[in-house]
Order: structure tokens, then C-alpha cells, then sequence
């Protein structure tokens, strides 16, 4: 069959355009490929002193067994010293250090991109209110950071990073995206002396309270995180409930033991602030 030209026309444009925005996928992931690099023969480790100071200062436990910020306090008393903190971060060169203390790294510079980005916009009732406009995507796309000379998103540092480099299913329990919904925002920095040690007591914690795993008569529910990122989790129902009952406690385990499959996902995206 032969085409017409205005088919011709309308089928090489669309190729160009599909060849232009393949360059610049692959452009973007050789970008990326520079945070794989590590030295495990360093000794050198980074100091997340401001950033511990900062967490114990404004992260409290509510009576709901979530971890909340004080974000008017802190916003009033530390945004100048947690830009410094994250000005710090930014002109590192991550490469050069141990695998366990760039993990570390990420997800503290995640954790305190957050905050500030909360801070900056602060009073809003969620985060999905910052930089939403009108289709309310929020601020996880937009260039927040340099690092070695490149421009980071918080989902750069999760997606590109953090679950590319890492690939740890526990990273989930640590990052932050300041909301009910989430895991805690933990209220002492990622250390690499004691990572693996912290990221399963995030686990545990986020795992055995009802927004993360509540089971009603033998029915399951989950946090949507589950969901979103199932394939971290192995992939189909019998996967992820595996993976929680590594960490559930001997009640909740029980009750895992009587489920086969999940019956539904949710999040709560208000704000974990006052």
C-alpha cells in the first residue's frame, strides 16, 4: 500500500521524534552511570552531623505511631543551616567513596531534599501541593540539586540511583516523601557503620503498623507503595507477602500465614506535620 505524502510525512516525524527522545534517554542514563562507580577500599566516611542535629531536633513521634516534623519550627529556627547541610552534600564527589557510605549518602541527601523542599513551600497540607499545577504531579521531578555537576530530581536520586545502584528493597523504608502514607522519616541520619542494621529497623517499623500492612479477616491491605514498586518486592502477591512476613512480627506473621493474596492498596498523602 502507498502511502500518501501527508502519511509519509506524518511517519518520519513521528520516527524523528522517537529517535530523538531514544538519544536523549540513553544520554541521560550514561549520565547516571557515574554514580555505579564506587572505591569499597575507602575508609573515608561522610559526616551527617547537621543532619542527625537537625532530625533530632524536629522529628517526634505522634500519638498515631507516625513520625512527624515540626516544619514551622524548624522553618523559623534551621532552613539557613539545613542548605548549608545539603549545599555540603551537593559538592562531594560520591564516587570516591565505599558503596555502604554512598548508600547512606542518597538517602539522606533524599531525606533533607525533601524537607526543604517542604520547608520552602511551607504551610501546605501535602506535598503533592508543591509545583502540582494543574494535573497536581508535585515536586519530584523538578531539578533540585547538583551533584558532580549534574542536575538531580529527588526522583533521580530514587529511581536512577538509589533502586539502580542499590537494589535493596528496604531503601523503600527509609526514604521520605513527607506524607502520612510513607515510612517514618527516621529521627537520626543514615549512618554506613550501621546501615543494613537501620534499614531492617525501618522495615520492621513501617511493616508491623497498620498504614503499612493491616490484615482484617484474612484479608490483606497494603500500602500502595506495594504496589507501585511490586517488582522490588518480587514481583506478585506471593512475593511481597514473603517479604513482609521477614520482617512481621510473631502477631502479624500469624496472621500472613492465613493470606494468599492482597485485597487492596491505599496512602495518605496529607503531611506528616502538624
Amino acid at each position: 500500500m502507498m502511502l500518501t505524502f501527508r502519511q509519509f510525512k506524518l511517519v518520519l516525524t513521528t520516527l524523528i521524534q522517537f529517535s530523538l527522545s531514544l538519544i536523549a534517554f540513553q544520554a541521560v542514563a550514561s549520565e547516571f552511570e557515574r554514580f555505579a562507580q564506587h572505591n569499597n577500599e575507602a575508609e573515608a566516611v561522610i559526616n551527617h552531623d547537621d543532619w542527625d542535629e537537625f532530625l533530632k531536633k524536629y522529628v517526634y513521634r505522634a500519638t498515631n505511631g507516625v513520625n512527624f516534623v515540626d516544619y514551622e519550627t524548624a522553618k523559623a529556627e534551621s532552613l539557613p543551616a539545613l542548605n548549608n547541610y545539603l549545599e555540603t552534600l551537593s559538592h562531594l564527589d560520591v564516587t570516591k567513596y565505599h558503596q555502604s557510605v554512598q548508600m547512606a549518602y542518597w538517602i539522606n541527601l533524599y531525606n533533607a531534599l525533601t524537607v526543604r523542599t517542604v520547608l520552602d513551600a511551607y504551610p501546605v497540607d501535602s506535598i503533592k501541593e508543591i509545583d502540582g499545577g494543574f494535573f497536581n504531579r508535585g515536586p519530584w521531578k523538578d531539578k533540585r540539586i547538583k551533584v558532580m555537576d549534574i542536575d538531580l530530581s529527588l526522583d533521580d536520586i530514587e529511581h536512577e540511583i538509589l533502586r539502580t545502584y542499590h537494589k535493596d528493597p528496604r531503601i523503600h523504608y527509609a526514604v521520605n516523601c513527607a506524607s502520612i502514607g510513607c515510612p517514618d522519616l527516621a529521627d537520626k541520619a543514615y549512618r554506613a557503620e550501621s546501615l543494613d542494621e537501620q534499614l531492617t529497623n525501618s522495615a520492621i517499623a513501617f511493616i508491623n503498623h497498620p498504614r503499612g500492612v493491616d490484615v482484617d479477616q484474612s484479608e490483606l491491605y497494603l500500602s500502595s507503595i506495594f504496589d507501585w514498586y511490586a517488582g522490588d518486592f518480587g514481583g506478585n502477591d506471593d512475593a511481597i507477602i514473603g517479604h513482609l512476613q521477614l520482617y512481621a512480627q510473631p502477631e502479624l506473621k500469624l496472621k500472613l500465614d492465613a493470606v494468599t493474596s492482597i485485597a487492596d492498596y491505599d496512602y495518605d498523602w496529607q503531611l506528616n506535620g502538624r
